[in-house]
């Protein structure tokens, strides 16, 4: 009993003290990085800006661009970070030349955005 009153005793006064102990709790945090993309993301989306056409296919390992016919680099090991406010980016690998690609997104009412551009989803 004597015992652990003055190991009570001594945490106050080291709290008063300004020490720390070394039974403090920790608390966990969840990772922030996840694999894959977002599943309300994945999907093709559209944007039509006169006769040029933007597409965005999202799958679960990955982004492909495709800008008037031209596409753009396969990603490939995508992970994910959520930013808030239903913003996302994502990292990814190159099939190709094994670069990070790293895109942010939002979305918003039914739309992606990217880049500045308002995409629609397009059902298939």
């Amino acid at each position: 009993m004597q015992l652990k009153l003055m190991l009570a005793g001594l945490e106050i006064l080291g709290g008063l003290l300004g020490v720390t102990s070394t039974a403090t709790t920790t608390t966990a945090q969840a990772a922030t990085w996840h694999t894959g993309t977002p599943t309300k993301a994945r999907g093709t989306w559209r944007y039509q800006q006169g006769r040029k056409r933007y597409t965005v296919r999202i799958k679960k390992t990955g982004l492909r661009f495709v800008n008037n016919g031209r596409v753009n680099a396969q990603g490939k090991a995508a992970r994910y970070k959520y930013l808030g406010d239903q913003t996302y980016t994502v990292k990814e690998r190159t099939a190709h030349t094994k670069k990070v690609r790293q895109t942010t997104f939002k979305l918003k009412g039914g739309a992606l955005y990217v880049l500045g551009r308002k995409y629609h989803r397009i059902t298939t």
